[in-house]
């Protein structure tokens, strides 16, 4: 299993917990010959969503820094 916890920005009250399980991940892809086993590689979507909000906003994240610590975990 991976876990996976979101809004971590936010009061932990909010959290919300999960998990995958790693083996519905596992791709199988043939390498030299043998068959091995591997998480699937993600390329990135040029056109896809998320990427387009990044290149609209990668010149004013370049410019100011918006880090933000939430502080220890």
């Amino acid at each position: 299993m991976m876990s996976i916890v979101r809004n971590l920005k936010d009061d932990p009250n909010n959290w919300q917990v999960g998990g995958v399980s790693l083996p519905s991940m596992i791709n199988i892809e043939k390498r030299k010959g043998k068959k091995v086993y591997c998480i699937k590689k993600a390329l990135v979507e040029l056109n896809g969503d998320m990427f387009k909000l990044y290149k609209s906003q990668r010149e004013e994240w370049a410019k100011n820094d918006y880090f933000v610590s939430i502080g220890p975990i």
